[in-house]
């Protein structure tokens, strides 16, 4: 296990990790953690010891994450994560703009083409 990933889990119960296939416009790469109440937004630069996370939220009310089991990147380099509650959501940054239900269960696994997103519950 990479020292990044042992430093995250030992915070929160992370279950899944997946890198942004696109930088940031800082240069910065980006990459989130998922789990048990854990939805969290990582940017750190290659070669520095800081990183920056900031928590995933829905709506403008700022809800906490829900159980989150699943996470992947799309082209564009947005999030798309599987949730306990069967659903999945799209992501702008740590906040959360587009949330659709794809299962009745649990949603295990994410994976994005060029055009579409396919999902196993």
């Amino acid at each position: 296990m990479s020292t990044l990933f042992r430093i995250i889990a030992a915070h929160a119960v992370a279950v899944g990790v997946a890198w942004s296939p696109v930088p940031e416009s800082d240069g910065s790469d980006l990459f989130v953690t998922v789990g048990i109440s854990h939805l969290k937004f990582w940017k750190f630069r290659r070669g520095q010891r800081r990183r920056e996370c900031d928590m995933g939220t829905y709506g403008d009310k700022g809800v906490q994450p829900r159980a989150v089991y699943a996470v992947a990147f799309n082209q564009a380099g947005r999030a798309v994560t599987g949730a306990a509650d069967g659903r999945v959501s799209l992501w702008q940054g740590a906040e959360c703009v587009y949330s659709f239900t794809a299962h009745t269960g649990p949603v295990h696994c994410v994976a994005c083409t060029p055009c579409s997103i396919w999902t196993a519950g």
